[in-house]
């Protein structure tokens, strides 16, 4: 588990780290960690339909594959009083040829939210197409609305195959955004409960040359926290980290 410590940024800075950069600041900022799963595994969607004896046709898979990218995290308070009212990961991809995100989980779309009901134990669902399209669960259809831990497949009233997501959430105030591109930022906004001292799930799917057998990808964090009504940013540094692509 690898834990990247926090630094300060000031107003002039705040307006320049709105962007992806490199660069790591030298003041550290007490108070928070971020611990990051160093060993993520992806798994080939195509491979989990194929396990469960699904037919394959699609021109998609004669070029790519579609793999469920994991990133795992959580924010540790050390020390101080401070508050999180936000957090958020930014995730880059590297790959030699095409690297695309085809979708983002979980975003706003996904999560039911049900007012002062939603709690700890509050869930974003998802059902995920053979080409990697990820829609929410039709919570009123009871074809598609089998308990889902983890990943289950099953068949929808059409008869199409789809594979069933679900991830525990800390907040139903979460934003995504990076479809199309090789980056992606998730935001979360605190709800009725702490956002730092809890794991943190977020995953993409993204199209990489088929052949590819492991993907790289950095990954940072930043926060606002908020003592005695001042709001300040804080960010960490880049960690590069090593995903194994696994055919189930």
């Amino acid at each position: 588990m690898h834990e990247l410590e926090f630094v300060s940024v000031t107003p002039d800075e705040l307006s320049k780290s709105q962007h992806l950069a490199e660069e790591d600041h030298d003041v550290v900022e007490h108070g928070f960690v971020a611990k990051i799963n160093e060993n993520p595994l992806a798994i080939s969607i195509k491979s989990v339909f194929e396990k469960h004896g699904q037919k394959i046709n699609s021109d998609f898979y004669d070029r790519f594959k579609a793999w469920l990218i994991p990133h795992r995290f959580s924010i540790v308070r050390r020390s101080g009083l401070a508050q999180i009212i936000s957090l958020g990961c930014e995730i880059e991809y590297f790959s030699e040829g095409t690297c695309s995100i085809v979708s983002l989980f979980p975003e706003a779309q996904f999560v039911v939210r049900s007012g002062i009901d939603f709690s700890l134990n509050g869930q974003s669902r998802a059902k995920i197409s053979l080409n990697g399209n990820a829609l929410p669960i039709d919570t009123n259809n009871s074809d598609c609305e089998k308990p889902a831990e983890n990943m289950s497949l099953d068949l929808n009233i059409s008869g199409r195959s789809y594979l069933n997501f679900s991830s525990r959430l800390i907040t139903p105030l979460v934003s995504a955004t990076g479809i199309g591109s090789r980056r992606c930022e998730f935001q979360f906004k605190q709800y009725d409960t702490p956002l730092f001292g809890h794991d943190i799930e977020t995953w993409s799917i993204l199209a990489l040359p088929k052949r590819q057998k492991t993907l790289q990808y950095k990954i940072r964090f930043y926060f606002i926290s908020r003592t005695a009504f001042v709001p300040r940013r804080s960010e960490s540094s880049w960690k590069t980290i090593s995903c194994e692509l696994l055919n189930t």
